[in-house]
């Protein structure tokens, strides 16, 4: 099991540097420019068990997990000396799943792997407008509450060729899912719409290599992915961004390289191309 707790400031004062509890009202404001002004708080905390058990060339493990994560924002937007919005917001997700994997031997050097996860998750979002006397002030665009269920299946295999030591040669389909819950940086209803289940494939083939004595190590991989309602990657970052959801494929290659020359000397190179493409609006 595990226990997590961060918190922190978020964002850039550009207004004229008074803490968020000064905010009440835009008076005295002489910004010119956009300001975010925000606290932070998150909490996670996860409890597993498992069982697992072999026989032979066959191994299983089944288990199951309890995820609990609250996210909590307080923060208010200035621009050109008036408060755009004051709020505070917390997002509280909760996960319960059921997971099974097996893995198999059947010759030397190959190895099967096939795994699913069952999980109930459930995202619940609570807002306060601090703003003094708002109209309107701001409420979810939606019911406040959502909940889904998702199968997620994952196959993998690895071959170790007999004859060329140091040699793995792997392949992996995984399924993905997740409920991204709110965009915690919208300063209107319109905005603070829940954002669809996110969904996908990723599938991968590849190769590594340790060679010479584990003075030269050789990674490369092929994958592609394929995911419905894809969340921009500016979610709860930049405060300006356009948060809407959309279809992506991604197709793309990794490789890295890592030499040692000499016992004292470590030279490493990465090289990383994708090729991504959106149905609908590129988000920005």
């Amino acid at each position: 099991q595990s226990l997590a707790r961060q918190t922190g400031r978020r964002g850039l004062d550009l207004a004229d540097g008074r803490r968020l509890d000064d905010l009440a009202t835009p008076a005295g404001l002489a910004s010119g420019g956009y300001g975010l002004i925000g606290r932070s708080r998150d909490t996670l905390e996860r409890h597993q068990i498992s069982a697992d058990g072999r026989w032979g060339a066959l191994h299983l493990q089944v288990g199951g997990a309890v995820q609990h994560q609250r996210q909590w924002r307080r923060q208010a937007d200035t621009e050109a000396g008036t408060l755009l919005a004051n709020r505070e917001l917390e997002q509280r997700h909760r996960t319960h799943s059921l997971f099974g994997m097996a893995r198999f031997t059947p010759l030397e050097g190959l190895e099967l792997i096939a795994s699913a996860r069952w999980t109930e998750a459930q995202v619940q979002l609570a807002v306060t407008d601090l703003r003094p006397g708002c109209a309107p002030c701001l409420t979810p665009a939606d019911a406040p509450q959502q909940r889904r269920q998702f199968f997620t299946p994952d196959f993998a295999l690895g071959w170790r060729p007999a004859g060329v030591p140091g040699l793995l040669l792997f392949a992996r389909s995984a399924r993905t899912a997740r409920l991204p819950g709110w965009n915690l940086l919208a300063r209107d209803t319109a905005a603070l719409t829940a954002l669809p289940a996110e969904t996908g494939w990723h599938h991968e083939a590849g190769a590594k290599a340790d060679l010479a004595d584990g003075r030269l190590r050789l990674n490369a991989a092929l994958f592609t992915a394929r995911t419905r309602s894809a969340v921009p990657v500016l979610l709860d970052i930049d405060p300006l961004a356009t948060i809407a959801a959309q279809d992506m494929q991604a197709r793309g290659l990794n490789a890295s390289i890592v030499t040692r020359p000499v016992e004292q000397l470590e030279l490493a190179g990465t090289l990383a191309l994708q090729r991504v493409r959106w149905r609908g609006a590129v988000p920005a």
